[in-house]
């Protein structure tokens, strides 16, 4: 299995699999709309099937919360050692408008045995990322600690560079680059041009600066007007730049989660404004 792959958790051992639910509902009802309720139950359901689901030691913590088609809610937990988090390890609860949980997906990495106490501080994991790139690198945005799932686990510093576009991984005991890639995620979309009356036939447009987070997901085009098509998304996860000679990989869980929250742009009634004329369509934060 190839040093990246292990990283980011693409290869064949570390596909996601998935289980049924349970039909007793894990929330009420009334409190299933509820984040802090939807993770509570989340980690709760699969604290109770540890053994079935075969997470038997793997530490899991709440991360967040995403709504998805038909009312129904996917609570996402993290897998951690020793409280910093795995990098595409996790559980996916979904979770039916009723409460009842209908299915889990579980994508961890078991046997991690990490040195969570890095050699190195934010500041001079930076300094050297600057040496490996031969070159000065602006002050990160955000820096934090993750673990790899190579070998027995990897700890890293995962440093946010906004000013290049970039987020960089780099050993927090050693000090090597391992891997980058872009901040940036792009998608197309397919919308009408002007109007389904106008023009009826979609066509294809980039959607750049993809927010899955926004709740709620608005187009705006031109003027940035707020402005909703009937639009199907195809997401393209960022290309990942391994600093090993390796091919770059992607990371099928996380599809997996950006799949759902697109499910609910895709089932949103479509609203048009006669005129309208997409320009450089963005995603944005309302």
């Amino acid at each position: 299995m190839s040093r990246l792959a292990l990283i980011f958790a693409t290869s064949r051992a570390l596909a996601t699999t998935w289980f049924s639910g349970s039909a007793a509902p894990i929330a009420s009802p009334s409190d299933a709309p509820r984040d802090t309720v939807a993770q509570r139950a989340s980690l709760d359901h699969v604290v109770a099937r540890s053994a079935e689901l075969d997470l038997d030691g793997v530490e899991l913590g709440p991360d967040r919360v995403i709504p998805s088609a038909g009312g129904s809610r996917l609570g996402r937990l993290e897998q951690r050692v020793s409280g910093v988090p795995v990098l595409g390890g996790g559980v996916i609860v979904q979770i039916e408008p009723s409460g009842a949980a209908r299915r889990v997906a579980v994508d961890v990495a078991r046997g991690l045995d990490v040195d969570i106490d890095p050699s190195l501080d934010a500041q001079e994991a930076e300094s050297a990322l600057e040496l490996s790139l031969g070159q000065a690198v602006p002050a990160a945005a955000k820096a934090k600690l993750v673990v790899s799932r190579m070998g027995e686990g990897v700890l890293l510093w995962q440093l946010d560079v906004p000013a290049r576009g970039s987020r960089y991984w780099v050993d927090a005991h050693h000090g090597d680059l391992v891997a980058s890639r872009s901040l940036g995620m792009h998608a197309l979309g397919t919308v009408y041009e002007l109007n389904p009356r106008e023009t009826p036939d979609p066509i294809d447009v980039e959607l750049p600066l993809l927010d899955t987070a926004a709740d709620p997901i608005h187009l705006n085009g031109w003027g940035r007007a707020p402005h909703r098509h009937p639009v199907r998304v195809r997401w393209q996860p960022p290309r990942l730049q391994p600093h090993s000679g390796l091919p770059p990989r992607e990371s099928a869980h996380a599809a997996v989660e950006v799949g759902a929250v697109l499910a609910r742009l895709r089932a949103r009634p479509p609203r048009t404004r006669p005129g309208f004329r997409p320009s450089g369509s963005e995603l944005r934060r309302r």
